[in-house]
């Protein structure tokens, strides 16, 4: 590859995350429901740039911290 990308990670917060961050709910809790309303996590992002060639696996996994 060459060149600079960004894998990026962005919570919405729409009424049920919402809720759930007044509820003080674990972090477990909110996680589920924003990737219930469609969140993809940074490393997910980073795999789908590793499948269309835009990145390297060493990379994405130095960028989330997973390796």
């Amino acid at each position: 590859f060459s060149g600079r990308t960004t894998i990026a990670e962005l919570l919405l917060v729409g009424s049920e995350v919402h809720h759930l961050i007044l509820q003080k709910a674990s972090d477990v809790q909110i996680d589920a429901a924003a990737r219930a309303g469609g969140m993809v996590s940074m490393y997910e992002t980073g795999v789908a740039k590793v499948w269309r060639g835009e990145t390297t696996v060493e990379e994405v996994l130095r960028a989330t911290r997973m390796g």
